[in-house]
């Protein structure tokens, strides 16, 4: 959407700092890359004062057709309370979440296990922040720091790390792909983010594609699984194929076996979380109202995702 357009769809106010924001991206290669897309594809930013989350990426699904989504209504929202470097980094990784559904990688094209739907989503979700890590440390480099600053605090910081690490091994690794293949890596070893997004696809995901293949008799979604080029084609959305990179072991087994790993420690927290509350309940028997309560995955930074 141009600047002329954005003025007119939002206030004056919101139409500025939304353009400063994006020329602030703009002035690295790959920020340039991500202000391009979102203008040809004419993708609605939105500013909103009491917004549920920093920011998402909101697709209405008009329907499933021969295993493709169909999609109206792309926009971008955004809390308007947050600061600017805050944003920054939010619209990099929404943008990114834009190009998966715009390349056709947003959603599955079969029906898949729910072990591979949350793999499926968690690499979506590793590479949308990979690519805000990617974008928001060259601009530091660039003597803007504030938006990787505030990427880290949001709860990356390990993705942040292992990116720096690199860099400081190798200055070349942030233009060739290692770099954020090392912060695409260091996602799916994180309990509280696997913990949640596994139960966001389970609760949300899940649901809606059935409630569409339901609504259509032409959906055209047929049980698959999870194939390694569907992973290396999220690579090829950056200017460097990070995903397939000589050397580098398969992203989407890598995935795949770290999550196993972390889910472990997953069971863990959630085993002790039960006993501390049984233990409180014996204590104070009173005060538990529910003996069959259902554990919930704590809030994420922010979300991403589709409407009806």
């Amino acid at each position: 959407m141009s600047a002329k357009k954005r003025e007119k769809r939002l206030n004056k106010q919101h139409a500025a700092r939304c353009d400063d924001i994006l020329a602030r991206l703009a002035t690295v290669s790959e920020g340039y890359d991500m202000v391009t897309f979102l203008n040809d594809h004419k993708i609605e930013i939105c500013f909103e004062k009491d917004a549920l989350f920093e920011a998402a990426s909101s697709l209405t699904i008009d329907r499933i057709e021969n295993g493709k989504f169909i999609y109206v209504e792309a926009k971008i929202i955004l809390n308007e309370s947050l600061h600017d470097d805050n944003i920054a980094q939010a619209l990099v990784h929404e943008a990114q979440h834009m190009r998966h559904h715009m390349n056709d990688l947003g959603n599955p094209n079969r029906l898949l296990s729910l072990e591979d739907h949350q793999l499926f989503r968690a690499m979506q979700e590793a590479d949308a922040q990979a690519t805000a890590i990617d974008v928001t440390f060259k601009l530091k480099l660039a003597g803007d720091g504030g938006p990787y600053e505030k990427t880290a605090e949001i709860g990356y910081d390990d993705m942040c790390r292992a990116y720096e690490a690199a860099y400081e091994a190798d200055p070349q690794s942030i233009y060739d792909g290692r770099a954020k293949r090392a912060a695409f890596d260091v996602w799916f070893t994180k309990p509280s983010r696997v913990r949640h997004y596994d139960s966001d696809t389970e609760n949300l995901h899940e649901k809606v594609i059935e409630n569409l293949c339901a609504e259509s008799e032409n959906h055209g979604m047929e049980d698959g699984l999870l194939k390694k080029k569907w992973a290396k084609k999220i690579g090829t959305l950056s200017g460097v194929n990070y995903l397939d990179l000589p050397g580098q072991t398969d992203p989407l087994e890598t995935a795949r076996a770290a999550l196993v790993e972390t889910r472990k420690e997953v069971a863990k927290i959630a085993a002790a979380e039960l006993a501390e509350k049984a233990a409180n309940d014996n204590e104070n028997p009173a005060a538990a109202p529910d003996n069959n309560p259902q554990p919930q995955s704590p809030p994420p930074p922010k979300a991403d995702g589709f409407s009806r």
